[in-house]
């Protein structure tokens, strides 16, 4: 590998080494130049003519073969004091006006000497060559050799210099302030503190403007040489904030000496990674302070007018500059409604705000949009292109609280983009009402709360106003709600233990390998994979608002209900139609509970629906459920289908019933609805209007009955197909018949048990079916189909 600093020849200096050793000529370098990189350390490269940007140039002092290695040819040159005031990364050999070798340098400032630092600098370069005679050096004298008088005034300066500005060693920052101030004085102190309980290491200190200023030592910085006890009861917030400045304007970690914590009783802003033992809030609802980790990047203002695609469920949008590829957009708006909020007292509507990250110069964008935009209506609405961030870390050991309040204030609240925040423990004598607010884009959040307090009062994480938020390994369990926000996008939880999750409205939250008691939810798209889910999944009651997608996987719970609203909806309480998603993708739930409700309401809205455009519901076992309801769905005035949509159920295992419920579409019949598939369901009792199946099929299932809800029209001339299932009227469900729903039905290969009988649309169809013994009312072949037989059976 080679070396990170390193010359070379470069091919314009090959080739007059050639001629020289050809001819036995001279190569005559005479000059060295000194470039900044124009701010970066340059890799040489042979076919550099020049240097990158270079800042000065002068005379060889000294060119000759090494002592140390013959083969090594050193060339030496000299910046006088007076020359100065910029950086040195590269350095360049000259033959008359050819660059004969380049090297990068190693970052050194050259000061000049009015700068207050009078320094005479030697640069040497050596270069591996094969026959040094080659090499002839042409210098100046006047250039190269010292006057007796001006080395005797070099010598009385450097004195000078010296005697005033040379490193002096005092015990503590107390000792420091007896020291004679003199511009460019440096000052080492020992410890911060005079006190030898506090010894908390060492520091530099320069006088600059008649004040003295820390200097940064190495790569870190504490708030303890900014005055921090870090005793966890001594306010610390004011130290804690100058040594937060000093790391941002050094480009400095914050590495805390306390081992107590800090007590912060004001708003103190971080922008550097941080490492602390520990924070200490006071418990007060008179205080409220915060440790922000902030940004002082500026977003870059686009137009709305000049954006298209904003629509609910677009995954594209139009119009954006090509500074927004690989970075997040926000929109936001304090007068642009979502939703009404109808409810007294305070009638506050939740405001369009969203967020999300744009892919690449088609305008995709992660994740879809969860609301719409009128360019010429949202008029007040501001699109922000939020800056990079390059990721940096923030550990806190633990999050406690002092005083005797009753609850506090204090959290810490995430500004800054690409942040991960690590949280040890959380134990607080106190309740909070709020622990952490992310409020930035592609944050990671680690951590535990299990030992805090919160019931009644707030949140454990609230997200809100951004994109990627990644929450690993998060246990809180005395929350009012451990996790909830407004307006989060792109929300992943893995491996957390929470009492209660959510969102007020959130746009594609996915929990995977999770232990939640309830999960409540607004907006658009929620997953769950590989879930311990003790109570139940709701879309909230104030506003009973959920599109997009629901996905789960792998799901144990023992709640009467899964996915249902949480509360009735209010009547008015906005005026868009309600929603309890539009997909239901659901595979894999195993209740051990009497769960009565798998999909639907738990409860009766009073208000018009959309109905989902997809029902997937797969592989269930709820033995211990006597009635399990699904799509309880009142779809009375939902708007009608444009399309056909699937509704599938499939291996249902209950100790009782399925009682499958399909109302709707009341206001109209329209020509498309369900297209039902109904197999392998055990017991089921439909209760389907025949404007909501469209087709239904039934197969290797027993219907128990099959009954309207409503005094519909079929759609068309849709048939009913019942394949391998058993009839057998339950007339304790259905007194009036065993099927009572207009469509036309068929059957094959089924089973008739005890009275059969139809009202409404005809079964037009009977094909290889059978009757057991005391059957009655079945219906008789019809002679115009193949196999038109019946088999009595005694079995």
């Amino acid at each position: 590998m080679a070396a990170q600093y390193h010359s070379l020849f470069t091919e314009d200096g090959l080739n007059l080494l050639r001629e020289a050793i050809q001819n036995g000529t001279k190569l005559g370098i005479t000059h060295m130049s000194f470039g900044d990189g124009n701010g970066e350390v340059p890799e040489p490269n042979a076919n550099f003519k020049t240097l990158v940007n270079e800042i000065y140039k002068t005379e060889l002092n000294r060119l000759a073969p090494s002592s140390n290695n013959p083969n090594w040819l050193e060339a030496d040159a000299v910046i006088p004091s007076a020359v100065g005031g910029f950086n040195i990364r590269e350095v360049g050999l000259w033959a008359g006006n050819i660059m004969v070798a380049y090297a990068n340098y190693p970052p050194t400032f050259k000061p000049s000497a009015d700068q207050g630092t009078a320094q005479i600098k030697t640069i040497r370069i050596v270069l591996q060559i094969d026959n040094t005679a080659n090499f002839e050096l042409q210098i100046d004298a006047s250039v190269v050799m010292a006057t007796i008088q001006s080395l005797e005034e070099a010598k009385l300066e450097v004195k000078n210099y010296a005697d005033n500005t040379k490193i002096s060693i005092k015990n503590s920052y107390i000792d420091l302030l007896s020291v004679e101030k003199v511009e460019g004085r440096l000052v080492r102190i020992l410890q911060y503190y005079s006190d030898t309980n506090n010894s908390n290491g060492s520091a530099t200190y320069k006088c600059s403007n008649n004040e003295w200023l820390l200097q940064p030592d190495g790569l870190i910085v504490s708030p303890e040489q900014f005055g921090a006890l870090g005793d966890g009861i001594t306010d610390d917030s004011n130290a804690f904030q100058t040594c937060a400045n000093f790391a941002y304007t050094n480009n400095l970690r914050i590495v805390g000496e306390s081992n107590k914590g800090y007590y912060i009783t004001k708003k103190v802003y971080v922008y550097n990674p941080c490492d602390i033992a520990g924070l200490f809030f006071p418990a007060s609802e008179d205080l409220a302070p915060a440790l922000y980790i902030d940004t002082k990047k500026i977003p870059q203002i686009i137009d709305l007018a000049s954006l298209s695609g904003l629509t609910e469920g677009s995954s594209t949008v139009a119009g954006l500059p090509t500074t927004a590829i690989g970075k997040y957009v926000r929109f936001s708006s304090n007068s642009d409604i979502l939703t009404e909020r109808y409810n007294p007292p305070t009638n506050i509507p939740y405001y369009k705000n969203t967020t999300f990250y744009v892919l690449d110069s088609d305008g995709h964008i992660s994740p879809e949009l969860d609301m719409s935009f009128n360019v010429t209506k949202d008029t007040s609405t501001t699109v922000e292109i939020i800056p990079e961030e390059a990721e940096i870390t923030i550990n806190i050991g633990f999050i406690g609280t002092i005083g005797a309040g009753d609850f506090s204030a204090g959290q810490i609240i995430i500004k800054r983009d690409s942040t991960v925040m690590k949280i040890g423990s959380v134990s607080t004598t106190s309740q909070f009402k709020t622990l952490l607010s992310v409020l930035a884009n592609n944050c990671k959040i680690y951590g535990t709360a299990k030992d805090s307090t919160y019931d009644g009062y707030g949140y454990g994480i609230n997200v809100g106003y951004n994109c990627d938020t990644f929450i690993y390994d998060f246990k809180a369990a005395k929350c009012r709600t451990e996790l909830d926000g407004r307006h989060a996008a792109n929300v992943f939880v893995f491996n957390s233990k929470m009492k209660k999750a959510g969102s007020h409205w959130g746009n594609n939250f996915k929990f995977e390998n999770c232990e939640i008691q309830d999960i409540a939810f607004n907006g658009r798209n929620l997953s769950l994979e590989d879930i311990n889910l003790h109570g139940y999944v709701s879309v909230r009651g104030d506003l009973c608002f959920a599109s997009g997608k629901f996905y789960a996987r792998n799901i144990k719970t023992k709640s009467i209900s899964f996915l249902s609203f949480g509360a009735a909806p209010i009547a008015d309480f906005y005026t868009m139609p309600r929603r309890l998603f539009d997909v239901i993708d659901i595979d894999g739930i195993e209740c051990t509970g009497d769960m009565q409700i798998l999909y639907g309401y738990a409860v009766t809205p009073y208000s018009k629906m959309v109905a989902p455009r997809s029902v997937i519901i797969k592989n269930i076992s709820a033995q211990n459920s006597k009635v399990l309801t699904l799509s309880n769905v009142l779809l009375d005035n939902a708007d009608k289908f444009g399309r056909t949509a699937p509704y599938h159920l499939e291996n249902i295992d209950v100790a009782g019933y399925v009682h499958i419920i399909g109302r709707g579409f009341k206001s109209g019949v329209s020509q498309y609805a369900y297209k039902g598939r109904i197999t392998n369901c055990g017991k089921v009792h439909i209760r389907a209007d025949a404007s909501f199946f469209e087709e239904l099929e039934v197969i290797d299932s027993k219907v128990i009955a099959h009954n309207k809800v409503n005094i519909s029209v079929p759609i068309g001339t849709a048939e009913y197909i019942y394949k391998n299932v058993v009839f057998d009227h339950d007339t304790t469900l259905s007194n009036a018949a065993l099927l009572n729903v207009e469509s036309k039905k068929g059957m094959i290969n089924c089973e008739y048990k005890n009275a059969f009988s139809n009202l409404g649309g005809d079964v037009i169809f009977s094909i290889g079916c059978r009757a057991r013994l005391g059957a009655t009312n079945y219906p008789s072949p019809l002679n115009y189909y193949v196999n038109p037989s019946t088999f009595i059976t005694t079995i």
